[in-house]
């Protein structure tokens, strides 16, 4: 385990774009979450009143989903993923041939593709108010969460980093006047371990506190190689996470937070062509290859508590890199020799500055909220490097090589804010507006050997293309709120989002592809029924996309993206709550996606689903607690999750291939005690077979991720 020293970070040199504000405030001391120790539900230390952090809900925005400590203790929430897993309308893509995980929501779907500058987040993810906005950053591990709530549809106006799809915000448990700590290990099929442990204290009492928190965890993987019957995708990963927060006074919390991490595999192997593999857990291959990601994150957080308002500053960099290579035979050749291999060598480095002030005194009839956003990002290596191994191919000696040459710079600046009024006892009315302006320089494009070249058939050259562009746009949105009774109101509400344009890779995709600009439509009703132990909450929502990014693909291993003139997707969501008795709780949730390309560059496409975009899902989920004795519980959870059938990316559009739905069942029971607990877990106890992701080609048939086979696993979790 490691410990990011803070005062480091005063010495970090700054970008020329980032605005001389940022810097004589603010120098960074980035991201990640502020550990805290777990507290059990039968013993849990007094919270200090002014630094406790609290979620509170968008007044623009009804359609959420709400998880306390518990939820994520119970459903083994490690990563922010595991978070979102659970909510309607939202899939997660595994898309290991370009590092990172993505989302689809509704008919957003992010970017995930292998030869593309834009890894910016269509999910705005924040822990304890620090942002992360591009796809790198959605596995880092979590510790000690208060409480996490997901936002569906575009929240623009409400937080800072660019939310078109929705957003994800996370608080972490805040600091107490007691020692405090946890230790909780796991053991599971595929020989999965994972220790976490965390450790918490106050230095000065009601004034300094500082807290650790690391993770070790190991797994060999569940697809087997008969060439030399070892696991292919087994991993290795160690975090570890510091903060230090400073009270001097009821009004002032300032909190520096650090952390390092790192994901080792030696036996690795990208995307799989399951349609070509014996069976989807067998991959016969000569060449063992290795994929080794790291990350360091700081941020500077200062809040400052004023009679009715709130004034919050978050300054954060995040920096990442990426080693990974693997045998392409299969994918690109349908041979299972080492042919050609295929990986990825680049890094990235990300500061972030917020700025927000907002209303707290919520017996006003007007509630605020607004601030400033920016952002400075960049990425430099190659997206892309292919080896070709000649005795193979040619019969001659050595390698030839093609590297493709990603260097890209982007900046985000954006103003933002909205405010709800109460007009009546039963009517609020809520306005917002943001303006942004995006930037992007890149210089992309091919080095090669002569031979390469040759290998390629010409299609590529050496040299590289500088390029450009600058975009701004305006955004507001409106809601209304109808209280209807105590226990019943409905809302509609209309905004409108964006995603930026961006610049093609030279020789590998057209130079520039626009912006993409959307309205978005959301009507609802709750109602609170049986003395608030059932509630229904039915939505439908209609968005009108223009200029709709959507990825092309030239052949298995080339995919770009492109615009579709307009595309529209509309759909449902109805989700029941029904809690019986305190111990006892029901909850379902269904969504239901049709989102189509209305009018694109052929006639083929229009019509079409689009890709990657699950018809519907349900989430279904069972919690129950049973005492023993006053000090001891038994638990219960179960959640049984269904993904729907979604189209797969195809290099012929009229030749597409349907993934089936697959429904995922887990399960934990366990036997608690004052300080800890014993539990049995299981995932995917049904054994489905599924893939996370997938790409078609009529020739290879389709390739993609094997999602994880049924495991099981024990574990001890211990808390003082």
């Amino acid at each position: 385990m490691v410990v990011c020293i803070m005062l480091r970070v005063l010495l970090l040199p700054t970008r020329s774009k980032l605005l001389p504000v940022i810097c004589s405030l603010f120098i960074s001391d980035s991201v990640l979450l502020a550990q805290d120790s777990n507290q059990s539900s039968t013993s849990s230390p007094k919270l200090l009143p002014p630094i406790v952090v609290t979620a509170r809900m968008p007044s623009g925005s009804q359609a959420f989903q709400s998880f306390d400590s518990q939820d994520i203790q119970d459903t083994n929430v490690q990563i922010p993923p595991d978070i979102l897993k659970q909510v309607p309308n939202v899939s997660i893509n595994s898309h290991d041939s370009f590092p990172g995980t993505t989302y689809t929501v509704r008919g957003v779907g992010e970017n995930m593709l292998l030869l593309n500058n834009d890894l910016r987040s269509s999910v705005a993810q924040y822990i304890d108010d620090i942002p992360s906005v591009d796809t790198l950053s959605r596995n880092i591990p979590l510790f000690n969460i208060a409480s996490a709530q997901f936002y569906r549809g575009p929240q623009e106006t409400y937080f800072g980093a660019p939310s078109p799809a929705g957003a994800l915000n996370i608080y972490t448990v805040a600091p107490t006047n007691y020692w405090s700590g946890t230790v909780d290990y796991q053991y599971g099929s595929y020989d999965f371990q994972q220790v976490r442990a965390s450790v918490n204290a106050p230095l000065i009492k009601d004034q300094l506190y500082v807290g650790f928190a690391g993770n070790f965890s190991e797994q060999n993987g569940f697809i087997t190689n008969p060439v030399d019957n070892s696991k292919v995708n087994g991993n290795q990963k160690r975090d570890g996470l510091l903060r230090l927060i400073w009270t001097p006074n009821n009004s002032l919390e300032i909190g520096l937070y650090g952390g390092l991490g790192n994901l080792s595999q030696s036996n690795y192997y990208d995307e799989l062509p399951v349609s070509q593999l014996p069976n989807q857990f067998t991959l016969p291959t000569d060449f063992n290859g290795y994929n080794y990601q790291r990350y360091n994150t700081e941020a500077l957080r200062v809040v400052w508590n004023g009679d009715g308002y709130r004034l919050l500053s978050v300054t954060s960099r995040q920096a990442q890199s990426f080693n990974d290579l693997f045998n392409v035979s299969y994918v690109a050749h349908a041979l299972p020799l080492n042919l050609e291999d295929s990986g990825h060598t680049f890094k990235t480095e990300t500061y972030t500055q917020e700025f927000r002030a907002e209303s707290k005194d919520d017996s006003s009839p007007l509630q605020w909220r607004g601030g400033f956003f920016f952002s400075d990002r960049a990425q430099n290596g190659d997206n892309q490097n292919d080896i070709f191994n000649l005795p193979l191919i040619i019969g001659a000696p050595g390698t030839a090589d093609v590297h493709i040459i990603n260097n890209v710079a982007e900046y985000d600046y954006a103003l933002y804010g909205q405010a709800t009024y109460h007009a009546t006892d039963r009517l609020d009315i809520t306005g917002g507006l943001r303006g942004e302006i995006f930037s992007e320089d890149s210089d992309s494009g091919v080095a090669l050997t002569s031979i390469a070249g040759a290998l390629t058939g010409g299609a590529f050259h050496n040299g590289t293309r500088p390029g450009s562009l600058t975009q701004g746009t305006y955004l507001p949105s409106v809601q209304a709120t109808y209280h209807w009774s105590d226990i019943q109101f409905s809302w509609i509400k209309v905004s409108k989002a964006w995603r930026p344009g961006g610049i093609g890779i030279y020789q590998f995709a057209p130079s520039e592809y626009t912006k993409e600009t959307s309205w978005n439509f959301e009507l609802g009703h709750k109602i609170n029924l049986l003395d608030n132990h059932f509630s229904i909450t039915p939505t439908l929502f209609y968005s009108l996309y223009q200029n709709y990014q959507s990825p092309f693909v030239v052949n298995p291993l080339v995919t770009y993206v492109t615009n579709a003139k307009y595309a529209s997707a509309r759909g449902a969501e109805l989700s029941f709550t029904f809690t019986p008795i305190s111990q006892l709780s029901f909850t379902s949730d269904f969504g239901y996606t049709d989102a189509r390309y209305d009018e694109f560059s052929g006639s083929a496409n229009n019509g079409d689903a689009v890709a990657n975009i699950p018809e519907y899902t349900v989430n279904n989920d069972i919690a129950y607690r049973y005492a023993l004795t006053k000090a001891t519980n038994l638990m219960l959870r179960l959640n049984y999750n269904i993904v729907g059938d979604f189209y797969a990316l195809s290099t012929f559009p009229a030749n597409r291939y349907k993934q089936g739905a697959y429904g995922l069942l887990d399960a934990k029971v366990g036997y608690e005690f004052p300080h800890g607990g014993v539990y049995l877990f299981g995932a995917n106890l049904s054994d489905s077979h599924y893939n996370e992701s997938i790409d078609y080609d009529p020739s290879l048939g389709f390739i993609g991720n094997p999602g994880a086979p049924a495991t099981l696993g024990v574990e001890l979790s211990l808390n003082f």
